[in-house]
């Protein structure tokens, strides 16, 4: 990316935008925590939006009621804690600099080697494994209901979007062959190689059909009616096949494409429409990531960092609030189901731990055990997060890169004659 692009209006809103989205995410799966700590009468030391050593803002508010005199109040000491006085909240609020995640702190919440963990007053450790199995679940489950309610109000607000029949490009994906050819989204195909379209599924059936072969295609772009040259792509491996629908089939072929993706248009629902929507999204959600898991080969097409998070982020600002809100609904569904993996440090796997520990009668593990336990989970996570970055820099860099360098030694598109 140029140095000056940065500094385009449409990256820093797109900048912002990703930030506050990953903090609003983080907020409402730290809060199932906050809140089932406080049902079970742990004591929550802080709740943090972002990381990093120093918080640049953080507020002890004041309980309700007469301040406990008496109380023996332990002073935290790190950096940008301010102290707390009598009649104050033990919980801190923070915001950290990096906004790329939070934490509950609960108190007694490290395991010490001694066990004496379990002996803090208002600890996590000194409840029931029962409990805490309860307090780690309350994060995901957060972070599915707060996805599922945002999708509903976006459904009720702007309708559920659903594929347009009409022959007018949606989306023109970048080094395509209707790219490469000069089309652009919003262009309306009137005809293919002389025979006039009326449907998009009309220019599918015909591109997927044409084996590669160069197509003459007549298109209406603001009034102004232009004829191109454009040589569709023909896949190596058979991809499902699309209906006269618009919906993918159970069919398979090695197909031709050029690169585009019909226009998408909101339409209105009613409630139950729309609150099946948003109970069903979850489900679904859940079968593709076991059915994905399944089929490890194809885990790289369907899997993405911070990276492609932030340039999905980045299209969707382009295309409207309501395109961002049912993003941040999917990716708050997909974090929710990401900290149910069993591995620590997520949710998941630490929830694994409580459950060991109840079927031990609430017996700890020891610490050697833990240490283990969690050195290959962060092992394992270490490696998860190379990957995935990999997969952004090959997606993100690489890939245009290498595509950037075809588009220089391939001749240019002609307008047809």
């Amino acid at each position: 990316m140029p140095m000056l692009a940065v500094f385009d209006p449409n990256v820093i809103l797109a900048v912002v935008v990703f930030l506050v989205m990953i903090s609003v995410l983080v907020a409402a799966h730290e809060y199932g925590h906050f809140v089932a700590a406080r049902l079970f009468g742990m004591s929550v030391e802080e709740f943090a939006i972002g990381f990093g050593k120093k918080p640049i803002w953080a507020h002890r508010p004041w309980q309700k009621g007469p301040a406990n005199l008496d109380e023996e109040i332990r002073q935290d000491l790190r950096p940008g804690i301010p102290p707390r006085a009598p009649g104050q909240s033990e919980t801190v609020y923070t915001v950290r600099p990096i906004l790329l995640g939070g934490y509950v702190r609960v108190k007694g919440m490290v395991p010490e080697q001694d066990g004496s963990e379990i002996s803090v007053p208002g600890g996590f450790y000194s409840k029931p494994a029962w409990q805490r199995f309860l307090v780690l679940f309350a994060g995901p489950v957060f972070s599915i209901l707060f996805g599922s309610l945002v999708l509903l109000g976006v459904t009720l607000g702007w309708g559920v979007p659903k594929p347009s029949n009409e022959p007018v490009l949606g989306l023109v994906v970048e080094g395509s062959p209707a790219a490469k050819a000069g089309l652009k989204a919003n262009d309306r195909i009137v005809a293919l190689d002389g025979r006039r379209v009326e449907t998009f599924y009309e220019v599918l059936s015909t591109v997927r059909d044409g084996q590669g072969a160069p197509l003459r295609i007549t298109f209406d772009r603001a009034g102004a009616v232009q004829t191109v040259v454009a040589t569709p792509e023909l896949m190596k491996e058979p991809t499902p096949v699309m209906g006269p629908d618009l919906e993918l089939t159970p069919e398979k072929r090695v197909q031709a494409k050029l690169g585009v993706l019909y226009e998408v248009k909101n339409t209105r629902v009613p409630f139950g429409e729309a609150l099946r929507q948003a109970v069903t999204t979850p489900v679904e959600m859940a079968v593709g990531l076991v059915s994905m898991f399944a089929r490890p080969s194809e885990l790289k097409d369907n899997v993405g960092g911070p990276g492609t998070i932030a340039a999905a982020t980045g299209e969707a600002t382009k295309r409207g609030l309501d395109v961002v809100l049912r993003f941040s609904a999917l990716l708050s569904l997909s974090l929710g189901f990401m900290n149910l993996l069993p591995i620590p440090p997520f949710d998941g796997g630490q929830m694994v731990i409580a459950f060991t520990e109840m079927l031990r009668r609430n017996r700890r593990l020891s610490f050697k055990v833990q240490n283990l336990v969690y050195g290959l989970g962060f092992a394992l996570v270490g490696l998860l997060i190379v990957s995935v970055v990999w997969v952004d820099v090959e997606r993100l860099v690489l890939k245009p890169r290498a595509d950037a360098a075809q588009r220089a030694n391939a001749p240019p598109a002609e307008p047809a004659r």
